[in-house]
């Protein structure tokens, strides 16, 4: 075969595994010159990064004062990349259970929020999600929770003469 010359084979056409090639080259003359060789395909399995997702992103209650309500979320813990990440959670209210605080994607938590004990007001608390070699790491589900206040009082204007 003659020098200088090159032959292109586009690799995404072959499957994994041997293939024998053979070139065949006819010159002006009319003589005929036959090449072989025997390539490997091989695939490459790239996996994409880690990265933890949660959901819902935040949530929001409301209960009566005294009601002692409690409320439940289902949180999900995935991996929008490859793998298996594993993650930890940690809540900063006293308010918030988690039914898991570990584990491995995919997973499913039940959050549940208890207003036992808790006065009037606006309460909030976060949810963190940590995951072991994530890009995305951390994570957050916020929480409102809000107890009503009791009845209302009314003011009466004192008048004076």
């Amino acid at each position: 075969l003659g020098g200088g010359q090159t032959l292109e084979l586009l690799s995404n056409t072959l499957t994994p595994g041997a293939h024998t090639i053979t070139l065949t080259a006819t010159d002006s003359d009319n003589d005929t010159g036959q090449a072989t060789i025997t390539i490997e395909v091989f695939t490459a399995d790239v996996e994409l990064p880690k990265r933890l997702a949660v959901s819902p992103e935040a949530a929001a209650f409301f209960a009566a004062p005294g009601s002692n309500a409690t409320f439940t979320v289902n949180a999900l813990v995935r991996n929008l990349g490859g793998g298996t990440i594993q993650w930890s959670a940690t809540d900063n209210a006293s308010w918030l259970t988690l039914s898991a605080a570990s584990g491995f994607t995919p997973a499913d938590l039940t959050l549940t929020i208890n207003s036992t004990g808790l006065a009037p007001g606006v309460y909030h608390g976060t949810v963190t999600f940590t995951g072991l070699e994530s890009e995305d790491s951390p994570q957050m589900i916020d929480f409102e929770l809000t107890i009503a206040g009791g009845p209302p009082t009314i003011y009466i204007p004192a008048i004076r003469r």
